[in-house]
């Protein structure tokens, strides 16, 4: 297991990442599964019950 574990660490390492394409990536995503948007909240919201 650590093994396997050094291998990801190290194919990690390696590894180049371009912010321009990850922006791009992360945009796509975003879009692609709906992501909230953000909201201004005055007040903290509260639930009527444990599960709300």
């Amino acid at each position: 297991m650590s093994l396997l574990m050094c291998f990801f660490v190290l194919l990690l390492s390696f590894a180049e990442m371009d912010a321009a394409k990850f922006k791009r990536l992360a945009g796509s995503m975003k879009s692609a599964f709906g992501v909230q948007r953000e909201q201004v909240v005055v007040a903290v919201p509260r639930g009527t019950s444990v599960i709300a």
